[in-house]
């Protein structure tokens, strides 16, 4: 079964023909964040992971920057070594858990048809930091940063406009 939401090229004539034999399941319009199960449990813990990978690499002074002193973007093997690790930290059961959420796979028997009301807090707390089991948000209530650590890292701010930064999101 493939499972995707309404983007106007997951039903293409030349998709679906690529599709062939498996049961194309389209989620309708508006309902990605009930019924998509990357979107109602895996992104969040996943991004999270990929932004700690990231916060450790700027810390870590492994950073070049270019001759005016501008940080240089991270090769591409990095992030891909990022990628990778955020998924494979990943429990195999919260990805069990997002499709039983998203009622895709529950059991036939109707015992878990109500999973997509209930509020799963434990999708979003359970990724492995690597380190020593806490989950991905702990790492950075206990590592707490002060103004000056930032400065150290990235510098004084020339703005005073703190908004200006559009990443991650």
């Amino acid at each position: 079964m493939m499972v995707w939401d309404m983007f106007r090229a997951h039903i293409t004539d030349e998709i679906k023909e690529e599709v062939g034999k498996l049961n194309m399941c389209v989620i309708p319009g508006g309902l990605t964040s009930v019924l998509q199960p990357l979107d109602v449990c895996i992104n969040k813990p996943f991004k999270d992971r990929v932004r700690q990978l990231w916060t450790e690499w700027i810390a870590s002074g492994d950073v070049k920057t270019t001759k005016s002193g501008n940080m240089m973007k991270p090769d591409i093997t990095v992030v891909s070594a990022w990628v990778k690790q955020a998924w494979d930290d990943i429990p195999a059961d919260m990805v069990k858990r997002a499709f039983i959420k998203c009622s895709i796979s529950n059991a036939m028997d109707g015992s878990e048809d109500n999973a997509v009301y209930e509020d799963d807090n434990q999708s979003d707390s359970d990724v492995d930091d690597g380190d020593d089991g806490d989950s991905v948000h702990d790492y950075y209530d206990d590592n707490e940063y002060t103004e000056q650590d930032f400065v150290q890292l990235f510098g004084e701010c020339d703005s005073d406009d703190d908004n200006d930064f559009e990443g991650f999101e």
